[in-house]
C-alpha cells in the first residue's frame, strides 16, 4: 500500500504526455547514470563503514585463528590492505569491465557467483508476478460483474487476507501443510517443484494489492459518462468491459508493477532463506553474516539497476496507456469521521492492541526469559496457554511481551521517519522556485534506491539490534514521506489563505506547521498507518531470517525463528506467533482503509 499511494502522489505531477516524455521520463534516462554512479558510492563507502574485519570473520567461521601474518596475507590477496579511496577507484574500474570483484567468502570471482544467482531470484519474481496477474485478472472481473453481492465480498475479504498475512508466515504454513504433512512438494526448494511454494507464497501477497486496485479503478470507470453513454447506444456490457472499461482502468494497475518490483527484491531476501532458494536474496544473507564486501556490493548494485529499470518500464506503459495525465486539483480534505463505524470500530481495536502491549510487563502470566528445560515443548494446558518453547519459556508471556518489542520498533522507526521525511517535503515545497527544483531532484535520487535492500545492507554495517533496525529504516524509507508531503503542501501552497499568510506577519515555519500541515494530515495519517502494518512485516522477516533483532528478545519475528526448527514436534510455535503478526496487521490496515474510505471519495464510490 505504501508504493501505491506514493505512486498516486507521483502521478499527480505529470502534465501531458508529449511533455512527460520529453521531460520526465527525457530526464529519468539521462539521470541513470548519474544514480548508479551514487549506488556505487553508498553501496562502497557505507558497506566499508563496519567495524568487522572481513578476513578475521572469515578465518574464525573456518575455525583458524587469525593471526597477523595471515590476516595481512589475506588482506592484500582481496585488495582490502589499499586506502579506502584506492579500493573504491579499483573496485570502480573493475565493476565498469565486469569484474565484481572477490568473495571472501566464497572465494571466487563475485561475478560468478551473481551470474548462478541472479538467473534463479528472476525465474522466482517472473513465476510469481506471471501467477499474480493469472490470479488477478478473473477475480477482479469476477468481483466487478458481481459488486456488492456475496461473491465480490468474499474476494474483498480474500485481496484484504492476503495483503495482511506475512508473507513468511505464510511460506512457514505452506512448508508445514504441503512439505511436512502432506508430502507433495519439497521442504528445500530445488527444480520447478520447489518453485511452486515461494512463488505462491509471493504472489499471494501481489494479487492481493493487484485485484483490489484493478477493482476500485474499474468501478470508478464504470461511473463515468462516457460509459453510461456507450450503455445508452446499446453496447454490451462485455464490450464496454474489455473496449473502455479495462483499458482506461489499467494504467492504475501498471503504475504499481514498478513499486512491486521493490518488493519483490526485498521479498526475496526472506523468501529464498526461508525456502532454502539459492538467488540473490539468499545469497545476501550469507555475505551479511560474513561481511563479504564485494559481494554485498554486486547486490546492491544489481537490485539498483533492477528497481531503476521497472520503474522506468512503469512509467513508460503508464504514460501510453493514459495519456491524460495532468495535475489534479484539490486533494480531500478531512470530513466529518465520526459517522464512520468502520473507522471508530478499528481505532478501538488499535487502542486495545496499543494498551496490551503498553502494559504486557505487568500482566503475562509468566516470566518470558524463565528456562525450564524440564518443560520444554509442552502443548497448550492451562497453565501455558500457547505451550512453552525449546527451552521451556511461556510462549503466550514471550508473544505478549515481544508486542512491546515489535509495536515499538514499528512506531519508533515510522514516527520519526515521518518527523524528518515531512519536514523536509514542507521545507522543499513551500520554498518554491530553484530550491524546490533542487531538492525534488535530490529526493527523486534518494527514491530511485530500493529502500529496503538499502535498508538491509545498513543493518549489516550497524549490526542487528532493536536501535540498528529502527536507524536503518528512518534512514532508507524517509524519501517517500518528504515526497508525498512536498506532493500535498504544493496543492496547499497555492491557495489564497497560504498567499495571504505573510502579510498577517505569518512567517515561513508558522504558515507551515499552523496552516499548510493540518490541510494535510489526513492524506498523511493514511499513508502513516499502512505504514505502520508494512514495517511490522518487515521488521518480523528480517528477524525470522537473523539480521533484525536477535534472540533472546521475543520479537514476534525472532519466535518464528526458533520455530522452524519443530515444525513437527511443536507446530504451536509457528501458529501463535506468526498468528499475532496477522491479527496486528489486519487492525492496522483496517484502520488505514477506513481511513482512506472516510477521506477518499473515488474509493467510496468505488466500494
Amino acid at each position: 500500500m505504501t508504493g501505491s499511494l506514493f505512486r498516486r502522489g507521483a502521478c499527480m505531477e505529470k502534465r501531458g504526455g508529449s511533455m512527460f516524455l520529453k521531460s520526465g521520463i527525457g530526464r529519468r534516462l539521462l539521470s541513470i547514470f548519474f544514480v548508479v554512479a551514487v549506488a556505487t558510492i553508498l553501496s562502497f563507502f557505507i558497506l566499508h563503514m563496519s567495524p568487522m574485519d572481513p578476513v578475521s570473520l572469515q578465518l574464525q567461521r573456518l575455525g583458524m585463528p587469525p593471526n597477523s601474518e595471515l590476516v595481512a596475507e589475506l588482506r592484500q590477496k582481496f585488495g582490502l590492505d589499499e586506502p579506502i579511496l584506492v579500493q573504491y577507484i579499483i573496485w570502480l574500474k573493475g565493476v565498469c569491465m565486469g569484474d565484481f570483484g572477490y568473495s571472501i567468502l566464497f572465494g571466487v570471482p563475485v561475478y560468478d557467483l551473481l551470474k548462478e544467482a541472479i538467473p534463479k531470484t528472476v525465474i522466482l519474481a517472473v513465476s510469481s508476478l506471471v501467477l499474480s496477474v493469472v490470479i488477478t485478472v478473473p477475480m477482479a472481473l469476477l468481483a466487478f460483474f458481481y459488486r456488492h453481492r456475496l461473491p465480490d465480498l468474499v474476494i474483498r475479504f480474500m485481496t484484504f487476507a492476503g495483503i495482511s498475512i506475512p508473507t513468511f508466515w505464510l511460506s512457514l504454513l505452506l512448508i508445514y501443510w504441503f512439505a511436512v504433512r502432506l508430502g507433495w512438494l519439497p521442504v528445500i526448494a530445488r527444480g520447478w517443484q520447489g518453485l511452486i511454494l515461494p512463488s505462491a507464497a509471493l504472489a499471494v501477497w501481489m494479487s492481493g494489492l493487484y485485484i483490489r486496485r484493478l477493482r476500485v479503478s474499474i468501478l470508478e470507470e464504470y461511473q463515468k459518462d462516457y460509459i453510461i453513454g456507450a450503455r445508452t447506444l446499446g453496447l454490451s456490457e462485455l464490450t464496454i468491459l474489455f473496449k473502455y472499461l479495462l483499458p482506461n482502468a489499467l494504467p492504475g494497475v501498471v503504475s504499481m508493477l514498478g513499486l512491486t518490483i521493490g518488493g519483490l527484491l526485498g521479498g526475496s531476501v526472506v523468501i529464498e532463506t526461508i525456502f532454502g532458494w539459492r538467488g540473490m536474496g539468499a545469497l545476501m544473507v550469507e555475505a551479511m553474516l560474513n561481511q563479504d564486501y564485494h559481494l554485498m556490493q554486486g547486490y546492491v548494485l544489481w537490485g539498483a539497476g533492477v528497481y531503476i529499470l521497472a520503474n522506468l518500464v512503469a512509467d513508460i506503459i503508464c504514460l501510453y496507456l493514459d495519456p491524460r495525465q495532468r495535475k489534479r486539483g484539490e486533494l480531500m480534505t478531512l470530513r466529518k469521521l465520526c459517522g464512520n463505524k468502520m473507522l471508530l470500530l478499528s481505532l478501538v481495536l488499535v487502542i486495545i492492541w496499543l494498551f496490551l502491549a503498553l502494559i504486557s510487563p505487568w500482566i503475562v502470566p509468566q516470566d518470558p526469559f524463565a528456562v525450564h528445560m524440564e518443560e520444554r515443548l509442552q502443548a497448550g494446558s492451562m497453565i501455558h496457554w500457547m505451550g512453552t518453547d525449546s527451552l521451556g519459556r511461556d510462549e503466550f508471556s514471550r508473544i505478549l511481551y515481544g508486542s512491546r518489542v515489535t509495536l515499538g520498533i514499528a512506531f519508533c522507526g515510522v514516527g520519526l521517519t515521518a518527523a524528518f521525511g515531512i519536514m523536509i517535503g514542507a521545507s522543499i515545497a513551500f520554498a518554491g522556485g530553484k530550491v524546490e527544483q533542487v531538492g525534488t531532484t535530490i529526493l527523486d535520487f534518494f527514491l530511485a534506491f530500493p529502500s529496503r535492500i538499502f535498508m538491509i545492507a545498513l543493518i549489516g554495517v550497524i549490526g542487528a539490534s532493536v536501535w540498528g533496525v529502527i536507524i536503518a529504516l528512518v534512514l532508507t524509507t524517509w524519501p517517500e514521506y518528504a515526497r508525498i508531503t512536498r506532493t500535498l503542501v504544493r496543492t496547499e501552497r497555492e491557495k489564497g489563505y497560504v498567499r495571504y499568510a505573510p502579510y498577517a506577519g505569518a512567517g515561513f515555519y508558522h504558515i507551515i506547521f499552523s496552516y499548510i500541515l493540518p490541510n494535510a494530515v489526513p492524506q498523511l495519517l493514511v499513508f502513516l498507518c499502512q505504514h505502520i502494518s508494512e514495517v511490522i512485516l518487515l521488521v518480523a522477516g528480517l528477524s525470522l531470517i537473523g539480521i533484525g533483532v536477535p534472540p533472546p528478545s521475543p520479537e514476534w519475528g525472532t519466535l518464528l525463528m526458533g520455530a522452524r526448527e519443530y515444525m513437527q514436534t511443536a507446530p504451536w510455535l509457528l501458529f501463535y506467533p506468526g498468528g499475532a503478526i496477522f491479527v496486528t496487521v489486519v487492525i492496522f490496515n483496517l484502520l488505514g482503509d477506513a481511513l482512506r474510505d472516510a477521506l477518499d471519495p473515488h474509493d467510496m464510490a468505488g466500494e
